[in-house]
């Protein structure tokens, strides 16, 4: 058969030209990890969905602003307040700011990680406690009040080898004290590859991300749908905001 020949034919000329073999087997491999590389990243941060529970009830808060380019935006603070004192669609809002922050564990080695000052409800709203210690408490943005963190379970792991004493002890961050309350579940790292944290101070917080919990799932398919986009549009239409759902 004519592809056993070929197949033959491309055997021979390899064993030739060994150098050319070695090279192409060298391209192929590279070319194949490199792919499998791209696609694990992809499937973990934007094919899989976000592990938290009841994540149909879960949708990000955001505005559009007339005559941008930009058809959506992250509303500002004053139309959040408007938001939940008029959104009747859901239960709770809560919002967080990402950055980065300097921490030194039990080895004394500092360590630069993902920071995210987040709500006193952030926890609540999305539905995840602390397996060891407690979540956030209301007042822990006041002066004096302020310096607590919550571990995610890699952090914790690496920096102080999985000791629960440490909750209730105080760590570095950005060279000043924090007192650990918590440490959250293996696998929990929302939002976005966060490892610690924060509160942020009630004086200088600014909030660009919010996500809100529906009293009973948002609305999921036809004139259900639509009926929901319209309450939610006219109940928010002081801030000119609406609800992105999961649809």
């Amino acid at each position: 058969m004519s592809i056993w020949r070929d197949i033959r034919f491309s055997g021979r000329t390899l064993r030739n030209s060994k150098g050319f073999a070695i090279t192409s087997v060298i391209t192929m491999a590279l070319g194949i990890g490199a792919t499998t590389a791209v696609y694990s990243l992809a499937d973990g941060m934007l094919w899989k969905p976000v592990p938290l529970p009841g994540l149909d009830q879960l949708a990000m808060v955001m505005e559009r602003i007339p005559n941008e380019t930009r058809q959506w935006n992250w509303d500002s603070t004053a139309d959040a307040l408007d938001i939940r004192r008029q959104a009747a669609s859901f239960s709770a809002i809560t919002e967080w700011s990402d950055g980065m922050a300097n921490v030194v564990g039990a080895g004394g080695e500092p360590e630069r990680v993902y920071q995210y000052l987040v709500g006193a409800n952030f926890f609540d709203v999305v539905g995840v406690q602390p397996v060891v210690g407690r979540g956030f408490q209301a007042g822990e943005d006041q002066l004096g009040r302020d310096h607590v963190v919550i571990l995610s379970d890699p952090l914790w792991r690496r920096l102080f080898g999985a000791d629960p004493q440490i909750v209730g002890r105080t760590m570095r961050l950005d060279d000043e004290d924090y007192t650990v309350i918590g440490i959250m579940p293996p696998q929990f790292s929302f939002p976005k590859a966060a490892e610690l944290w924060t509160r942020p101070d009630a004086e200088t917080a600014q909030y660009p991300h919010r996500v809100s919990r529906f009293d009973d799932g948002p609305p999921q398919t036809g004139r259900e749908r639509g009926a929901g986009r319209r309450r939610t549009r006219r109940d928010q239409r002081p801030a000119r905001s609406r609800i992105s759902g999961h649809e």
